[in-house]
This record gives structure tokens, sequence and C-alpha cells, in this order.
């Protein structure tokens, strides 16, 4: 049986007798136009040609099983069984992750570090117990801190995430271009299997950390030093200021070490002993800012005339400064235990002699 089947709008006549109902000669191209609206101008026209194409002939395939013309209800079913516009513009779309496979490592390190190694400590330790002391009741004063915990381990996630989007997008030279002949040497004994080897963009993210800190911690000690909360003011002790460059040069170490382990990434031992001497500037300091009878001062305040207040923020700067502190002196141990195993131990060369 005869049946004519334009894509006009027009039906002609069936088996029954007479025209059926007629779809909107737009309706494919509202479609398309939607799907056009999510796509990039180059690929616009191929993709909207190519999708016509294939709805065209998918109708066609329906009328032809039918033997007639399609209803609105039917060319509407074919379109929704093509899917949403907008999800099959991304499927033209190229497969680029924010953040990929090579800098996903370095990436989730500094979250790490920064929310739970830096964040999370002064939070818990100076910021919450003066939160709790200045509040109203216990409750509200936790409240309020876990609140501005959030906000800040947000703030610092979007912080991250973008940097790392612009390293994805921008990648640097050193990811790609690197020499296997100035690779490290593999280690005499097994045990030594865990010397530190970083990756080049755990070492780039460690640089970009490294050099963060040390601006803010430039701006703190060059700008308004102090903290004001609901009427409680604090503000560092003079003994910051005494220990400003020795702060900054043990922040702004990682640049060193990174810079190092760079250009000669054939050398652990030399990475062992940067880092070594790093642990050791930092944990003097740390020492130095623990035996000071004052960390944090009040002024026009609450805690002048409160003991007990007084006490807990000392006490709170205490605790994460010793926290900190116990991680120094780990990692210095870690380096000079691995540092004093290796010598000796030269590299291997297993399965590259010559059996003759």
């Amino acid at each position: 049986m005869n049946t004519n089947r334009n894509h006009d709008g027009t039906n002609g006549p069936t088996g029954s007798g007479g025209p059926r109902e007629t779809w909107p000669p737009d309706l494919i191209d509202r479609y398309l136009h939607t799907v056009g609206f999510w796509l990039p101008a180059a690929l616009r026209r191929d993709v909207i040609s190519e999708l016509r194409e294939d709805i065209l002939e998918k109708i066609d395939e329906r009328q032809s099983e039918l033997d007639r013309n399609l209803t609105v209800a039917e060319v509407a079913a074919v379109l929704q069984q093509r899917g949403n516009p907008m999800l099959v513009a991304h499927g033209f779309l190229p497969r680029r992750p924010l953040i990929g496979d090579a800098l996903l490592p370095a990436y989730w390190l500094s979250l790490k570090v920064i929310v739970l190694g830096i964040l999370l400590p002064i939070y818990a330790f100076v910021v919450g117990p003066i939160m709790a002391r200045s509040a109203p009741n216990l409750w509200v004063g936790c409240t309020q801190a876990i609140w501005q915990f959030a906000i800040a381990a947000v703030f610092s996630f979007g912080v991250i995430t973008l940097v790392f989007a612009c390293f994805e997008r921008f990648p640097h030279p050193n990811l790609y271009q690197w020499d296997p002949r100035r690779l490290a040497p593999v280690p005499g004994d097994s045990a030594d299997a865990e010397w530190r080897r970083e990756p080049v963009a755990v070492t780039i993210a460690i640089m970009g950390l490294s050099l963060a800190l040390g601006i803010a911690w430039i701006t703190l000690m060059k700008g308004a030093n102090a903290i004001s909360y609901q009427g409680v003011r604090l503000e560092l002790a003079p003994v910051w200021d005494t220990l400003f460059w020795p702060i900054l040069a043990a922040l702004w170490s990682g640049l060193l070490a990174g810079t190092i382990r760079l250009l000669r990434p054939d050398k652990p031992q030399l990475h062992a002993v940067g880092r070594l001497a790093i642990a050791g500037l930092s944990l003097m300091t740390l020492l130095v800012l623990i035996a000071s009878p004052v960390l944090i001062e009040s002024r026009g305040t609450p805690i002048d005339t409160d003991p007990d207040t007084a006490y807990w923020v000392q006490m709170g700067g205490r605790i994460a400064l010793w926290a900190l502190a116990a991680v120094v002196a780990f990692d210095g141990f870690s380096e000079a235990r691995l540092l004093f195993r290796s010598k000796g131990a030269g590299p291997r060369s297993a399965g590259l002699q010559r059996v003759g």
C-alpha cells in the first residue's frame, strides 16, 4: 500500500483513508537548534547535519514499519529516544577531564596537606577553643567553629581545584620532556625501595604550595596580623616577628628542594640531605616558638580578664605546634634513616651484566 512520507509536516492518504494528524514541520528544527545551543561553533554545523540525517532516517524506518506517516506524538517519541538535547550535545564534545591522571596524585596530596594537615589542626586547637570560649555556650561555639572550618575547607578545595585545572589545561613542559638517563638509580638494598621518588607533578605541586604559604606568611606579617571575631581581637606575639625570616626560609625551602629535584633527579642522596636540613631548620624554629611563654596576645578583649580563656588560647597554639613538630621530626628521622642505610650500597645492575 503506497504512502506518502514527507518531512514537511504533511501526510498522504493511507489504506484507512484520509489524512492523519500532521506534525509541526519545525519540530526537528527546534530539537536540532537546542542541541546546537550546547555545541561550540566549530562543531555545530557538522553535528547538526549528522543528527538531522540520523533522525530523518529513523523516522523513515518507523514510517515504513507502520506503512503510514507518523503522528506528532510518534515523532516526539523518536526525538525523545534520541536523547535530551543537552546530553546529546555533550556526547559529541571531546572527553577532557578537569584534572587528568598525571596530576591527580599531586592534587589529592595538596588537598590532604592543606585541609587535613593545616586547616584542621588550626581550627581544632586554636580557632575552635577561642570561639567556644567567646560564644554564649559550648554548643554554639563548636557549631560556629565547625561551620567556619567547612567554609575554609570548601574555599581551599575550590582554589586548589582551579590551580590544578590550570595545570591540566596548560601543562608544564617537564611533565612530558624528560630524560630516562637522569632517573634516580635503583637502591642496592631492597629495603630502600621506600626511598622517596615523587613524580614531577608532585614536585611541582609541593613547590607551588611552598610558594603560596610563603606569600601568605609575608602578607600576614606585613599586614594586619590580627584576628577579630565577635569582639575578640587576637594578635601574634612578638616572637613571631622575631622568627619572621627563619619561618619564611622554612616555608620557601620547598622551592629549593623542588628545584634541585627537577634539575638533578639522579641524586636521591642529595635530595635526602636537603630534606634533612629543611626538617632540622623547621624543627628548631618550632621548638623556639613552643618555648615562648606567649604565642598570642589579646588587646582590649574579655580574654584579658579571663585567665582560663587566656590559658587555653596559649595551650591551643602550643598543641598545634607540638603536633606539627612531631610530623617534622618523623619526616626528618625517616630521611636520616634512609640516608644512612643507603650509604655503601651502590646501584643495582642486575640483568644488565653480560654473562660470558
